[in-house]
């Protein structure tokens, strides 16, 4: 199957990750997997020879980006003999509806944020087929932009298994520690809540002391204000801004446990990498958060935007050194039981050939189709 994966931008972040392991796992199973984007400057540890790269202008979201992008990929479609385009973000969905109007080439569109704005654009986008990884998702998108749930498959996020869990699946980075660490891995923006984590490690540090570590794994628009708040409540020996780092299972190798501050979240990847390596996260309350841990089993739950809360939570950990490690045994128990990639690769193709089963069928056809 000829397979076009969209998405303006390849940048650092949970998205790109999945994308990237969707990718893999397709050209792995089989089939000839194109990435369209604007920019591809990062892969992480994704090896970009198992699949095409193709430079679409697909930013900014503008109409005139939009009218520079809808011939770029329909001529990829047409020389490619593209047979499903898969869209990951909002606009490029919008600009692949265009071209399944004009050639008849289906779209699925991978959605993975919570937005709210843009209603006729983001419908007129999201009228074939939609994936959310979690129900959360899909319940949004139906309320929301009153999408019909027929259209909506909800599916469990797989993630490639870590080259040091396969090694060591007892690995223990962290025993000869002097200070516990803790790990936050995000995008640093607005709705990750990371001044809310801060805010509640000046609080541990109060109750706790000085014995223990947080490094802030990521980067992004807010960087300097989440710096300098740490530095003004005294936290700068406590807080490490590591900058994006490709090697995350290392990080989260040396972490006794991760923390995950969001306002809103559509899953949460970093959720499963750090299962992969028996490390359970404290999360927010919200969206597939919730879905995923399930509280004081495999990690714990506290409420968004409650730095208090937040604070006891990791006080909680700290002081359990035994109950992290159950924790987070039964994290990984769950990851590799229901969250592999094969599984979900599996999942994907089964939509690919009940999307294609209905344009045969003469469910959805484009311009090109109607006319040829």
């Amino acid at each position: 199957m000829n397979i076009l994966l969209i998405r303006p931008v390849l940048e650092p972040g949970g998205v790109v990750r999945s994308l990237l392991q969707l990718a893999q796992g397709l050209s792995q199973a089989g089939h000839h997997v194109t990435i369209a984007t604007q920019s591809w400057q990062w892969f992480g540890v994704a090896n970009p020879a198992e699949f095409d790269v193709a430079h679409v202008s697909l930013y900014p979201s503008t109409a005139q980006t939009l009218f520079r992008a809808i011939p770029a990929l329909l001529s990829i479609v047409r020389r490619r003999q593209i047979q499903i385009i898969h869209s990951h973000h909002r606009f490029s969905s919008v600009v692949g509806q265009c071209v399944s109007m004009l050639w008849g080439t289906p779209v699925v569109s991978t959605v993975h944020e919570f937005k709210h704005n843009r209603l006729w654009l983001t419908k007129f986008g999201l009228q074939q087929q939609v994936i959310t990884y979690s129900h959360a998702l899909k319940n949004h998108l139906m309320t929301h932009y009153h999408l019909s749930p027929d259209r909506i498959q909800v599916q469990r996020m797989g993630v490639i298994p870590a080259v040091s869990l396969v090694l060591s699946p007892e690995i223990d980075n962290h025993s000869n520690q002097t200070k516990p660490v803790m790990s936050c891995i995000a995008r640093l923006v607005e709705e990750k809540g990371l001044e809310i984590l801060i805010h509640a490690l000046g609080r541990v540090r109060s109750q706790w002391g000085d014995s223990f570590c947080c490094r802030i794994i990521g980067d992004g628009p807010v960087r300097p204000k989440l710096e300098s708040l740490a530095h003004h409540l005294g936290l700068d020996r406590q807080i490490t801004f590591t900058g994006w780092q490709d090697n995350i299972f290392s990080y989260m190798a040396e972490s006794r446990f991760l923390v995950l501050p969001s306002f809103s979240e559509g899953l949460g990847l970093v959720i499963l990498e750090g299962w992969l390596l028996a490390r359970p996260t404290i999360g927010s309350n919200v969206g597939g958060i919730s879905e995923l841990i399930k509280d004081h089993y495999n990690g714990l739950l506290t409420p968004p935007g409650n730095p208090e809360a937040l604070a006891q939570s990791i006080i909680y950990l700290l002081e359990r050194p035994q109950l992290v490690k159950q924790l987070g045994q039964a994290g990984q128990k769950e990851v590799l039981q229901n969250h592999r990639l094969d599984m979900m690769i599996a999942q994907t193709e089964q939509l690919y050939k009940t999307v294609l089963a209905s344009k045969r069928n003469g469910i959805f056809d484009g311009i090109h189709s109607r006319y040829q």
